[in-house]
């Protein structure tokens, strides 16, 4: 009878609920769910016993079928190792980017509650703009984000470093995933494991995985003095990156940063200096609100007035990159997470054309935001990400 009670139980037990403190009828606290503890527990619920509710039971049910009957741990950008004792059901989501990537991991549906940055690009996550805002990432609003009982908060790697203290009480775990280049397949399937979404994660690794291979191997047939120098520009004019997210931007697309050795994280330099280190390819990398760009935008003229200005800017120096018309702008919209694949794609295109002549970076951008975003946007006729005269006049 005891044996019929738990098969027929665990059947229909399987779904997610809320976090807790150690795994729901882990009796002896050991973070180990044995058979005889989960038995029991569906006993005593039967029999009115007991202090676990349905949805415990249920968690149990799912940890000792799918997690070998222990937690799930994952280590954070900051290599904070947090563990989770039950499914996760609902997350409040402060950063783009996390958004973004559990949208891509089709957990989309356990988001209850996003900071006020995501609700600034409607274009993008159409149908996460309706639901509660909590603050934003800088300045998250602890009451609301309480009040939303959430399972996790996935932040961004070093904000709010008081947040764990502030959310400990309500067992709200704190996870800060940055998704940048480095770390970013890892911190995917990190995330995708402890949201039982192993498969999606694996898909979305595999698609970005195979273009950044494609374009690995053709750099790797290159002796360092077949890749140009590049002169990396933030917003700000003259302000330069020296391994930073530029940096590696341009690295992987077989660039040499030509302000790498220089000293901070991002100086700024001048029209002299950049003139003597004379780059072969100049690239501006505009903020939204300096050159209209994005999904929801159509008209290149800000780009290209941009385009025009840091040409002009340049144009009285003996500069390569002036002289061959290799100068270009790159949105911010594609620069950072999972669309930096965009990025990387256009600039090895335009560092070495004749080895990625067959790469399309717009089929790679159409695809991802279809097959994993799930955005109906044809990007061949709408958006505004890069801008070239020539080769992207469109800004596509």
């Amino acid at each position: 009878m005891k044996m019929y009670c738990l098969a027929a139980l665990l059947a229909c037990l399987l779904i997610v609920t809320p976090a807790l403190a150690q795994i729901p009828a882990d009796t002896n606290s050991d973070d180990k769910l044995t058979r005889d503890e989960l038995a029991n527990a569906i006993l005593e619920y039967m029999l009115d016993g007991g202090d676990l509710s349905l949805e415990d039971l249920r968690d149990a049910a799912h940890v000792y079928v799918y997690w070998n009957g222990k937690p799930k741990i994952i280590v954070d950008s900051d290599g904070k190792e947090v563990k989770i004792f039950r499914p996760i059901k609902r997350i409040v989501v402060l950063g783009t980017t996390q958004a973004e990537v559990l949208r891509s991991l089709n957990a989309k549906d356990r988001i209850v509650g996003i900071s006020t940055y995501i609700t600034k690009k409607p274009d993008f996550f159409p149908q996460l703009k309706e639901l509660p805002t909590v603050g934003s990432g800088y300045y998250p609003d602890y009451e609301a984000i309480v009040n939303l009982t959430p399972d996790i908060v996935l932040q961004y790697s070093g904000w709010t470093p008081e947040m764990d203290e502030e959310l400990e009480p309500f067992d709200i775990k704190v996870i800060r995933l940055g998704f940048k280049l480095m770390n970013y397949t890892s911190e995917v399937r990190s995330l995708g494991d402890i949201l039982d979404k192993k498969q999606e994660a694996d898909r979305l690794v595999e698609f970005h995985q195979s273009y950044m291979d494609t374009i690995a191997a053709g750099i790797a047939t290159l002796e360092e003095n077949e890749k140009p120098g590049v002169y990396l520009e933030w917003n700000t004019d003259y302000q330069t990156d020296t391994n930073g997210s530029l940096h590696q931007l341009c690295v992987l697309a077989g660039g040499k940063n030509i302000a790498a050795n220089l000293t901070g994280k991002y100086p700024t330099v001048d029209a002299e200096w950049i003139a003597s280190e004379n780059p072969d390819i100049i690239i501006k990398f505009p903020f939204r609100k300096s050159a209209s760009h994005g999904y929801d935008v159509d008209d290149a003229s800000e780009m290209a007035e941009l385009w025009n200005s840091l040409f002009e800017r340049f144009e009285p120096y003996n500069i390569t990159a002036i002289t061959n018309n290799d100068v270009y702008v790159v949105g911010q919209e594609i620069v950072s997470g999972p669309r930096a694949l965009v990025a990387i794609a256009y600039m090895a295109k335009w560092f070495h054309p004749e080895l990625f002549n067959d790469l399309n970076p717009i089929e790679i951008h159409q695809k991802y935001i279809e097959d994993f975003q799930g955005l109906d946007y044809d990007l061949y006729e709408r958006g505004v990400f890069v801008y070239h005269p020539v080769n992207n006049p469109d800004g596509r």
